[in-house]
């Protein structure tokens, strides 16, 4: 089930993602696994929590969360904040805001907000959204490449 379920949103194969709907707290969980690992190491956890049109809400709620993490490890993680352009939309509308928080180790916690641009959401059907995502060391880095 896990490998017919398997997402590969990178061009390396070395990860892969399945998705779980059903959980009382988000509208998605991310599974992001090793998948060349014999026992499907875990190297990602997300949550996703869908804000339709409403950006601002995403952003004050992302804000929250982020004051939770801050408080939790305090200078334990160094906390960046700031936005960038979505690479998907080639024409540059689509946003994403973003907390992250990195540790000593490389691991990280990162908290975005995508506002997608009305085509996007047109053509792919893609919704704003909230992303909380805890990574591994190893997945920290390799995305960070």
């Amino acid at each position: 089930t896990i490998k017919k379920d398997t997402q590969y949103f990178y061009e390396n194969l070395k990860f892969g993602t399945i998705a779980i709907y059903n959980s009382s707290t988000y509208d998605r969980v991310q599974l992001t696994y090793d998948v060349k690992s014999d026992d499907y190491a875990i190297h990602g956890i997300a949550g996703i929590l869908k804000f339709p049109d409403n950006i601002e809400k995403c952003r004050v709620e992302m804000n929250k969360i982020a004051n939770d993490v801050r408080s939790l490890f305090g200078e334990e993680a160094v906390n960046r904040t700031g936005s960038f352009k979505r690479s998907h939309d080639k024409s540059g509308k689509s946003l994403a805001f973003y907390n992250d928080f990195q540790f000593k180790d490389n691991s990280a916690i990162n908290i975005y907000c995508t506002d997608w641009s009305e085509k996007m959401t047109k053509e792919n059907g893609w919704i704003d959204e909230l992303k909380v995502s805890i990574y591994s060391k190893e997945f920290a880095t390799f995305l960070s490449e």
